[in-house]
């Protein structure tokens, strides 16, 4: 990367994050989001916590005139090769605050606590592992967590701002997360000047939560870049599909939270309903239980010629672009940026109703909303890889998108 800039009549930005470890849309997002800014008014730092990636190699991606700082190491992901790693680099007393927060996490007495207050315990213990970051016009944690807990303690920046990428009270509902853990971090939310939401129903999940915080959210939909997008799509034709039949595709990390289970009970309807397809589903299995459970429910099913986990890859593009359909399988979402790759690519699309989906599908126009149903959905799917004339016209309505709409309101924001 290059070196720290000296010209300080540029805005001096700095961006939080946790790592590219797996990458989804939100890594993806942050990609886009740094080339929103012109070179010759910003200059922009970043911090990761370290430069791990997957097989979509997306940290090699980050753009050249954002400057990386040192990794924030003691906050990776715990793991035995970590500690070895800080030792040998002599960050022994970071080695030893993880060590202990790791035994504690796992001590029955520690976990009758809620959450949230477990978090506010470990980050007592981990805030004095952190540096201080100063003189920063704006500072930005891309997602709330330790990104926000670092922003609000120790930046100074004359003004703040938070990322959130879901629907935190979908996240509650489903128990995907404890509403104490969000409790804790109100007090986070209060030193920012803005808190960003990339939906609608993201924005009223949230003030519903925090109705004092109304007043400074804000909300800036997924930016993509549709010109590079649709040059990448060029560059081939994916191997894995065969021209002759329908080739589904769904791009989503294999967890909980993307409805992989629904996705292959449904692909079980289309079978026994004698339909021709090959269904593809690129992204990370990291949640290896989870991941284990879902080929295991393939081969009960006998679906391992219809149902392929691809993992990541670096170019996603060819693939959307040559598709018979996209397919959204989620519980809960944001703003997938998967749906807006699909609409700016003209995909047809096939999504669940979570809770935002209505701000990108438009029922019967540019895709089909189906309930959380595998038999609506096969019907649904089965229907439209008979009916080409329909998957044409949401094609040709998707085409319209072009997803950069809200740039000028992401630079007038962020001055």
């Amino acid at each position: 990367m290059n070196a720290l800039a000296t010209n300080h009549t540029k805005l001096k930005m700095l961006v939080l994050y946790t790592s590219f470890r797996t990458c989804g849309g939100i890594e993806r997002f942050l990609l886009n989001f740094f080339e929103l800014f012109p070179v010759e008014e910003y200059q922009i730092d970043l911090v990761l916590f370290d430069d791990d990636q997957d097989d979509a190699k997306m940290f090699d991606m980050i753009p050249e005139h954002v400057n990386v700082l040192p990794f924030l190491k003691q906050y990776s992901k715990w793991s035995s090769k970590l500690m070895e790693e800080l030792e040998a680099s002599g960050q022994t007393e970071s080695a030893k605050a993880r060590k202990f927060i790791h035994a504690r996490n796992l001590d029955s007495e520690f976990n009758k606590q809620s959450v949230g207050q477990r978090q506010e315990e470990n980050w007592k213990v981990l805030k004095a592992l952190c540096p201080e970051y100063g003189c920063y016009d704006i500072g930005i944690a891309f997602t709330n967590t330790l990104p926000l807990k670092i922003l609000a303690e120790k930046v100074s920046a004359k003004k703040k701002f938070v990322f959130l990428h879901l629907d935190i009270q979908a996240a509650i509902a489903l128990k995907m997360q404890e509403e104490s853990f969000y409790r804790h971090e109100k007090k986070c939310y209060e030193e920012m000047d803005g808190i960003v939401c990339i939906a609608n129903q993201n924005a009223r999940s949230f003030c519903a939560l925090f109705p004092d915080l109304s007043n400074r959210v804000q909300v800036l939909i997924n930016i993509n870049n549709k010109a590079l997008m649709l040059r990448q799509a060029e560059e081939f034709y994916p191997e894995e599909y065969r021209k002759s039949e329908n080739n589904l595709l769904t791009v989503a990390r294999i967890h909980p939270q993307k409805g992989i289970e629904l996705l292959i009970e449904t692909a079980g309807k289309l079978k026994e309903a004698g339909m021709d397809f090959r269904w593809f589903v690129l992204g990370s299995y990291h949640a290896e239980s989870y991941t284990a459970k879902c080929q295991s429910l393939i081969e009960k099913m006998n679906l391992q010629d219809r149902v392929f986990f691809l993992g990541e890859t670096p170019n996603p593009f060819p693939y959307y672009k040559n598709c018979t359909l996209y397919v959204q399988t989620s519980v809960f979402e944001g703003r997938p940026l998967a749906i807006e790759e699909a609409m700016s690519l003209n995909c047809p699309i096939v999504t669940t109703d979570f809770s935002s989906a209505r701000e990108q599908i438009e029922d019967g126009v540019n895709g089909r909303i189906c309930s959380f149903d595998a038999e609506q959905m096969a019907s649904v799917i089965a229907d439209l890889l008979q009916n080409t004339e329909k998957r044409i016209r949401f094609s040709d309505n998707n085409s319209k998108y072009d997803g950069t709409d809200g740039v000028n309101k992401y630079l007038e924001y962020f001055r």
